[in-house]
């Protein structure tokens, strides 16, 4: 994997590029999660059944209009109307100058970091009240914002994501109850690359990640054979432990696929350095390779 910087006033550009192919039978298409309808579909039970499983899928969490919002924020970030984010583009694209219009941005961006504070719009979700009241009866405190990102996989070139464990991103303790929200704007399929997840695999700790198409865990430590995947409609949304193992294959389709993330934390804990979230998830001086 290889990525390159360019800079342009207010937005940080860089350039994705994975250096290998996604091998075919790296994930699985016959198993599909189950799903609870809206917030009040999240009872004490289902919760229990994330502790369990590290994730559960929730349809019609957000209304057509919240999304609607929300796309509308999302597009004028990705056109350049707003300012002071991260933003990267596909592989297939060299050169930023060639994605000046708007329509070429917008069947280009791979990706948007940090980008609440420049666009309300996507920041009424990532604090909505229902949100943040699920996270806190899930982490029993209230919960502090670590990351937010918008997903995106243009037609025919979205690429995959490895599977992966986010807090291997994140300079927090292992033992951190770091919980992702991912929501659908559009309708995530199979087709399209919607998220595939391993149940269970949160409670077996940290596991070791390699630099292969990405920041990632070994294709051969995967447990495929364990694949549920996520569909979800407009709205959707996935809440899931920050040590479950997931993923979302390439964008083959001619439909877009586009997503927010943000990940939450308890307010309390402490951050840790890199170099302590490296000795944990890193492969270097341990007896591992891929």
């Amino acid at each position: 994997m290889s990525a390159e910087t360019s800079a342009q006033p207010d937005i940080r550009i860089n350039y994705w590029s994975p250096e290998a192919g996604t091998p075919e039978d790296l994930y699985s298409f016959d198993r599909v999660a189950d799903k609870v309808v809206g917030f009040d579909g999240v009872t004490d039970e289902v919760l229990e059944r994330f502790y369990r499983d590290g994730f559960v899928a929730v349809e019609q969490a957000f209304t057509a209009e919240e999304i609607e919002t929300a796309v509308a924020g999302l597009i004028d970030c990705i056109i350049g109307r707003k300012k002071g984010f991260d933003l990267n583009l596909e592989a297939s694209v060299a050169d930023w100058d060639k994605v000046q219009r708007p329509d070429d941005r917008l069947r280009r961006v791979r990706k948007l970091n940090a980008f609440v504070d420049s666009e309300p719009r996507l920041k009424a979700l990532c604090e909505h009240p229902r949100l943040i009241e699920l996270l806190t009866r899930a982490m029993g405190e209230p919960p502090a914002l670590y990351a937010n990102q918008a997903l995106l996989k243009p037609p025919h070139i979205g690429s995959e994501k490895p599977w992966h464990q986010d807090m291997a991103y994140f300079n927090l303790p292992p033992e951190t109850m770091v919980i992702g929200i991912w929501i659908a704007l559009d309708a995530a399929t199979a087709e399209n690359g919607c998220m595939h997840v391993i149940p269970g695999s949160h409670r077996d700790g940290p596991t070791v990640h390699f630099r292969v198409r990405d920041w990632q865990i070994c294709d051969r430590d995967v447990a495929t054979a364990r694949d549920v995947m996520v569909p979800l409609q407009p709205g959707g949304l996935m809440m899931f432990h920050g040590l479950t193992h997931h993923g979302t294959p390439p964008n083959r389709s001619p439909q877009t696929r586009r997503a927010l993330q943000f990940h939450y934390y308890p307010s309390s804990v402490q951050r840790i350095t890199p170099e302590e979230r490296l000795a944990i998830w890193g492969s270097e001086g341990k007896d591992a390779e891929c």
